[in-house]
């Protein structure tokens, strides 16, 4: 037989190891919130990694697409003016057999 004293003494370890089983588990619990938190952390820091390269390839395409929407109206202006100096060519030869025509004309009329 076990003695009162002893009796009470297992009762009073029961209870402690009943107590530290639970701040055990709670432990565990907070230890397992702490790994997904941290996972978490790692997954947004790679999230806003991710973002920021897009945001920066972003940026470098705008820049791209702003020089070559530089060149394409500096091409436009170029072939504006040699377009122009095409007209400008065809009007002088026009007015020109004009001319030599009227020139004719009256050379002819006056003879």
């Amino acid at each position: 037989m076990t003695s009162p004293g002893s009796q009470q003494d297992q009762a009073v370890f029961a209870y402690k190891l009943n107590q530290v089983e639970q701040e055990i588990e709670r432990l565990r619990e907070h230890f397992h919130l702490y790994v997904t938190t941290r996972e978490n952390e790692l997954q947004l820091r790679s999230i806003q990694d991710a973002v920021s390269r897009i945001e920066r390839d972003m940026g470098e395409t705008k820049r791209q697409v702003g020089d070559v929407d530089t060149k394409l109206i500096a091409q436009r202006e170029v072939l504006d003016r040699l377009q122009i100096k095409v007209l400008w060519g065809i009007v002088s030869i026009v007015l020109s057999v004009l001319t030599a025509l009227f020139i004719a004309y009256i050379t002819h009329f006056f003879q």
